[in-house]
Order: C-alpha cells, then sequence, then structure tokens
C-alpha cells in the first residue's frame, strides 16, 4: 500500500502512557501543538503533520483519559496478576 491510501485507512492505537513525566517526554518526542512552535526533530517539527495527539497537562490528560477510555480497557501492567488476553503466557 502507498502511503497516501494509508492514510486514507484511517486507523488510530489509542494509548495511555504512565510513566514518570510523560507528559513532558511525549511532547519532547512529537513537538508542540502549534506548528510554529513545534521544534525540529520532533515528529511534527520534521515531517510538518500532525499524526499523534498528546495531552499538554496532567489535568487534561486525567479528562482525555476518562473521555476516551472506560476504566475496563485500562490495564496496569505492573501488576503481576495481569494477563495479556492477546499474547497469553
Amino acid at each position: 500500500m502507498s502511503p497516501p491510501q494509508l492514510r486514507e485507512l484511517r486507523l488510530v492505537a489509542a494509548m495511555v502512557w504512565e510513566v514518570l513525566d510523560m507528559v513532558w517526554s511525549s511532547r519532547a518526542l512529537i513537538g508542540h501543538s502549534d506548528s510554529a512552535e513545534t521544534a525540529p526533530d520532533t515528529i511534527r517539527g520534521d515531517f510538518s503533520i500532525h499524526i499523534s495527539h498528546t495531552s499538554d497537562s496532567m489535568e487534561g490528560a486525567r479528562t482525555e483519559i476518562q473521555l476516551w477510555f472506560q476504566s475496563s480497557e485500562l490495564v496496569d501492567w505492573a501488576d503481576e496478576a495481569n494477563q495479556s488476553s492477546i499474547y497469553p503466557a
């Protein structure tokens, strides 16, 4: 498939990352939402496209997580009792 064909599929991979300083880390990787303020060597800065979303604060992240995910969809991978339904042990 060519890149234009892939864009037409409009696939979405939704994730919640729980890591110390994740808001800052994800913004550093992806870049600022305002293209005029986006640094080079970021996804948005190098490709000039908005292909991902990152929260701008912890409060924003909490609101967005509640908006887009049901609690049953969130998995605590640090919990050793958790078993993957995709990759069984």
